[in-house]
């Protein structure tokens, strides 16, 4: 079971955020990620398993759900949610409570030391980076961020321009066709041509601190996660919030 497991859907959310101008439509940006190849869906329901429902459309906003097959061949949970402010957001979630089915090393993400993380982090970021420069490819991003639960997602990080040091998310950057991933807890700068990747110098930072605490995982029905949703990032206008994620170069 995927979909149906009473833990399936618990934890919150491992979230890429895709972010593009508000003029783009989402219906292509709901393509660009669902037709990534190691993505089954989309759905509409996520209280059936995959098989027991049929493929959905993208003709609207509404949040989709499918399963993603990780290297290894395990499947977990994952939806896609649409939220529109002066840019158009589209998040890939990966559900934390079906990654740790999965993959029983995720522990209990995100209350994790530095090397807890290493010991699966890098993998599944591996497995982003592919999905972003696919959909980068067919629909051009700004700046895509990665963390838990989008805490982090400041507006500072949400255009493009330079890289704190200090960030707390994961990065993908955008310089034309190509992509810059700077993960969250990697204190290098990394780079990849193709499917070369060599690391190069970065400033050194204290990345094998305990991660930050955030406000706690908690459970989401598919209508309270937009209302929440809209609610953060009212908030974060504000400049507050907490902390998400170092950087891999990527030709698209």
């Amino acid at each position: 079971m995927v979909f149906t497991h009473a833990e399936a859907w618990l934890g919150g959310f491992h979230e890429t955020a895709f972010l593009f101008d508000a003029r783009v439509a989402s219906a292509r940006v709901l393509e660009s990620i669902w037709s990534f190849g190691a993505l089954e869906g989309p759905y509409l329901s996520r209280t059936a398993e995959p098989q027991d429902q049929p493929r959905a459309d993208l003709g609207d906003d509404e949040p989709r759900y499918g399963v993603l097959t990780l290297r290894d061949g395990a499947r977990v949970a994952c939806a896609t949610y649409v939220l529109r402010t002066d840019l158009l957001e589209v998040s890939f979630a990966i559900s934390v409570g079906s990654l740790v089915l999965a993959w029983p090393r995720v522990g209990a993400y995100p209350f994790v030391t530095h090397d807890e993380a290493a010991a699966w982090e890098p993998e599944l970021e591996s497995v982003l980076v592919d999905c972003a420069r696919h959909v980068h490819a067919r629909t051009p991003f700004l700046r895509a961020l990665v963390g838990f639960e989008g805490i982090g997602f400041h507006d500072d990080l949400r255009r493009p321009g330079p890289v704190p040091a200090s960030r707390g998310v994961g990065i993908l950057d955008v310089h034309g066709r190509d992509l810059t991933w700077t993960p969250q807890r990697s204190a290098a700068a990394v780079t990849a041509n193709g499917n070369a990747v060599h690391l190069t110098r970065g400033a050194r930072r204290e990345w094998n601190k305990k991660v930050r605490r955030s406000e706690g995982r908690r459970e989401r029905s598919d209508e309270s996660r937009s209302k929440a949703t809209d609610s953060r990032r009212i908030s974060w206008k504000g400049g507050r919030g907490a902390p998400d994620r170092p950087a891999r170069a990527f030709n698209g």
